[in-house]
């Protein structure tokens, strides 16, 4: 039971390995939109905020 599962798990492990340039890229570009957008919402509220007075 215990030789299977370390086999799988090394398999994984190497694909995830293979994968996490992509999985940084990913992580990276969804933060990246993240900051421009709370960036474009907190710009437009500040505006609102501005026009208010």
């Amino acid at each position: 039971m215990k030789v299977p599962a370390e086999n799988g798990f090394s398999t994984c492990n190497k694909e995830v390995i293979m994968k996490l340039p992509l999985i940084t890229a990913g992580f990276v570009t969804m933060y990246a939109l993240l900051a421009t957008a709370w960036l474009c919402y907190a710009g437009m509220r500040h505006v609102q905020l501005i026009s208010l007075f």
